[in-house]
C-alpha cells in the first residue's frame, strides 16, 4: 500500500513542480465538461422558436348556406383561430395552388389544404361517415430538414384537434339551439307534450349518431383487416405481376405492327374501290344505259363495309395506345401501392379514435335528454312547464363549449425536467465522462518507471498509476456537474445524488479504459473508442432503445453508458424507490471487469505488448 500511495504522491509531485504540465491537466479538466455543455444548451429548448417553422394553410372550401339563410366557412373560422396562434408560423397564401407550390420550392415546410366538403361534413355528421373523400389533404416536405417534419406533424395533429373541438361546438350548438327553442315556445303557452316529442326526436337522433359511429367502426375493422391482407398478396404477386407487364408490352407491340399492316391494306382496299367506282360510271356514262347499276350498288355496299372497318381498327388502335403507358408504369404502380395502404391503414386508425371520443360525448348528450325527460314525466302537471323552462334555458354557446371540451386531454407530468436540454443532460455528460477517459489515457502515460520503484508488483503498478487517473477523473466529474446545475440551470431534484452518480460513473469508466489501454496498449486504445461509438449509437440516451434497431437492443445492455445514464436521470428527475442504486450496482459491475482485465487478463500480454511497442517505436512513425 505504502508503494501504491507513493507512486500517487510522486505523480502530483511531478505535475505541481511542471507547469506546463499542470496547465494541459488543468485543461483535459475542464475540456470534456465544455463537450457536455455545448450539446446540452445546443439542445436547450428547440421548439423555442417553432413560430418560424412555416405551414401553409389554403382551402378550396366555399362553405353552405344553412335553412335560416346565413352562410357558414368553418375553413374561414379556423383559419381565423390559426392567425392568432404563436406555436407555429401558419402561412396563409392565396390558393391552395400556391400552398402546394410553395411546399414543392422548400418555401413551407408543410401545407394543409381544406376540401370542397369540410363544412358540408360539419353540419352533416351521417354523411361525413361514409364521405370517401378526406376534408384535409396533408402535404409535407421532408427533404428540407430531417427534425422539421415531426413538427410540423405535431403542428398538423394540432389542428387536427382544434378542428375536432370545432366540429363539436358545431354539433351541440345546433342542438342546444333546438333545446332553446323549446324553453321559448313553453313560455308561449302549454305545450309540454310537444316539448316531450321534440326532446325525444333530438335524443333519437343522437342515438342514430352514435350507432352510425358504432356502425362505421365495426366496417373499419373489416377496412383495417383487408388492408394488410392486400399488402400481404401483393408483395406475393409482385414479382408475377411485372413478369405479366413485361409480356403485356411485347404483346401489344406485335398487336401493333398486325394493326398498321392491316391498316395498310384497308388503304389499298379502298383506292380500289374508288377506281373501281370511278370506271363504273365512266362506262355507264358512254353507254348511256344504266347495265352497270347493280356493279355500283355492290361497289358503294363495298365501301360503306371498308369504312365500318376502318372506324373499328381506329378504334383498336386509340385503345392500344392506352394500355402501351399502362404496360409500362404498371411496375412503378406497384410500388406505390403499399405506401398508400400503409397511409390507409394509419388513417382509419386515427379517425376511429376520434369517432370514439365523439360518440362518448353524443352517448353522454343524449342520457341527460333521458333524464330531463324522465324528470318532467315524474313531476306534477303544475311543474312541469316550470321545471322544462329550467332545464332546457341557457345559452347554447356555452352548452357547445362545455361538451366539446369533454374530449380534451389534461396532461401531468410524471417526472418533469427544466427543459428539452436538461432532459439531454444525462446523456451528455455520461458521454462527456467517458470522453475525458479518453483524453486521459491520450495524453498522460499507463505505465510506471519501474527503474524509479524497484521490486514493484504488476498489482502495485496497476492501482499506483490508476490513483492519477481517478483524481483527475473525480475533478472532470464534478465540473461537468456543477456547470449542468449552475450554468445551464438543468435543475436536477437531486443535486447531490447526481454529484454521486457522476462521481461513480468516472470511477468506473476511468478504470475500464485504463484497465484497456494498459493490458492492450494501442489495440486497447483502438477497442475504448470502439465502445464509445457504438454506445453512442446505441445506449437509449437519446431515442428510445425500443425504436432502434434490433442489434442495438441485444447489445446496449452489455455497455455501461445505459445504467449510468438512468442513475443519472433517477436524480435528475426523481427517485423511484431503489432504481438509481440498483443502476448503480449494475454499473459497478463493469468495475469489477475492469479489475479483471487490468489484473489477471493483462499478464499473459505483457511481453507481447512490451514486443509491440518496442517494434513500434522502431519505425519512428508509430
Amino acid at each position: 500500500m505504502k508503494t501504491i500511495l507513493k507512486i500517487f504522491r510522486d505523480d502530483i509531485r511531478l505535475l505541481s513542480r511542471r507547469f506546463f504540465a499542470s496547465a494541459v491537466i488543468v485543461a483535459i479538466s475542464i475540456l470534456p465538461a465544455l463537450y457536455a455543455w455545448v450539446n446540452i444548451y445546443a439542445n436547450g429548448n428547440p421548439y423555442a422558436n417553432t413560430g418560424e417553422i412555416k405551414i401553409a394553410l389554403a382551402s378550396y372550401d366555399t362553405g353552405i348556406d344553412l335553412e335560416d339563410g346565413s352562410h357558414v366557412n368553418m375553413a374561414e373560422e379556423v383559419f381565423e383561430e390559426m392567425k392568432g396562434s404563436d406555436k407555429i408560423g401558419w402561412q396563409f397564401p392565396k390558393t391552395p395552388t400556391d400552398a402546394i407550390a410553395g411546399v414543392k420550392s422548400g418555401k413551407y415546410y408543410a401545407a394543409v389544404i381544406f376540401q370542397d366538403n369540410f363544412t358540408y361534413n360539419m353540419y352533416n355528421f351521417e354523411q361525413a361517415l361514409v364521405d370517401d373523400k378526406a376534408p384535409l389533404i396533408y402535404y409535407e416536405n421532408q427533404k428540407a430538414n430531417a427534425i422539421a417534419p415531426k413538427i410540423t406533424q405535431t403542428a398538423a395533429n394540432t389542428l387536427q384537434e382544434t378542428i375536432k373541438t370545432k366540429y363539436l361546438e358545431t354539433v351541440f350548438s345546433y342542438v342546444f339551439d333546438e333545446t332553446g327553442e323549446l324553453a321559448d315556445e313553453l313560455s308561449e303557452g302549454d305545450m309540454t307534450a310537444d316539448v316531450i316529442k321534440q326532446l325525444e326526436n333530438l335524443r333519437d337522433t343522437l342515438r342514430s349518431y352514435d350507432k352510425s359511429i358504432s356502425s362505421f367502426t365495426a366496417e373499419s375493422k373489416s377496412v383495417k383487416s383487408g388492408i394488410v391482407s392486400t399488402q400481404k398478396r401483393l408483395s406475393a404477386t409482385r414479382v408475377k405481376t411485372r413478369k405479366s407487364a413485361a409480356q403485356a408490352q411485347k404483346d401489344l407491340a406485335t398487336a401493333k405492327n398486325s394493326l398498321d399492316a392491316l391498316k395498310k391494306s384497308i388503304a389499298e382496299r379502298k383506292k380500289q374501290l374508288e377506281e373501281q367506282k370511278k370506271a363504273l360510271e365512266e362506262a355507264q356514262e358512254q353507254a348511256g344505259i344504266d347495265q352497270n347499276s347493280r356493279a355500283l350498288e355492290l361497289n358503294a355496299d363495298a365501301q360503306r363495309r371498308i369504312e365500318a372497318l376502318e372506324i373499328e381498327v381506329n378504334a383498336l388502335e386509340t385503345a392500344l395506345s392506352e394500355l402501351g403507358p399502362l404496360s409500362v408504369s404498371i411496375s412503378a404502380m406497384l410500388d406505390n401501392v403499399d405506401p398508400v395502404l400503409k397511409s390507409a391503414n394509419t388513417t382509419v386508425g386515427s379517425l376511429d379514435e376520434s369517432l370514439k371520443q365523439m360518440q362518448e360525448v353524443f352517448r353522454a348528450s343524449a342520457d341527460n335528454i333521458d333524464d330531463i325527460i324522465a324528470k318532467v314525466n315524474a313531476a306534477s302537471e303544475d311543474e312541469k312547464i316550470e321545471l322544462l323552462a329550467k332545464l332546457l334555458g341557457g345559452d347554447p354557446e356555452e352548452y357547445a363549449r362545455f361538451f366539446s371540451s369533454l374530449v380534451d386531454v389534461e396532461v401531468e407530468q410524471v417526472y418533469s425536467t427544466a427543459s428539452y436540454g436538461a432532459a439531454m443532460a444525462p446523456f451528455y455528460s455520461v458521454l462527456a465522462i467517458w470522453v475525458g477517459g479518453v483524453i486521459l489515457v491520450a495524453i498522460l502515460k499507463t505505465h510506471v518507471d519501474r527503474k524509479k520503484y524497484p521490486g514493484i508488483t504488476e498489482t502495485q503498478a496497476f492501482f499506483g498509476r490508476f490513483q492519477l487517473f481517478f483524481f483527475i477523473g473525480q475533478i472532470q466529474a464534478a465540473v461537468i456537474v456543477a456547470g449542468d446545475i449552475f450554468l445551464l440551470g438543468c435543475a436536477p431534484v437531486h443535486p447531490w445524488l447526481m454529484w454521486l452518480v457522476a462521481a461513480i460513473t468516472s470511477l468506473v469508466f476511468n478504470l475500464l479504459i485504463y484497465a484497456l489501454t494498459l493490458s492492450f496498449g494501442d489495440i486497447g486504445k483502438a477497442m475504448v473508442v470502439i465502445f464509445m461509438v457504438l454506445q453512442i449509437a446505441g445506449s437509449s440516451g437519446s431515442y428510445p432503445i425500443e425504436i432502434l434497431p434490433p442489434i442495438f437492443g441485444n447489445v446496449y445492455k452489455f455497455f455501461p453508458f445505459p445504467y449510468a445514464i438512468n442513475a443519472m436521470r433517477e436524480a435528475l428527475c426523481g427517485m423511484y424507490e431503489l432504481d438509481m442504486y440498483r443502476y448503480l450496482l449494475e454499473l459497478s459491475v463493469f468495475g469489477l471487469i475492469a479489475l479483471a482485465v487490468g489484473l489477471l487478463v493483462r499478464r499473459p500480454f505483457i511481453g507481447i505488448n512490451n514486443f509491440v511497442s518496442e517494434k513500434a517505436e522502431e519505425t519512428e512513425l508509430l
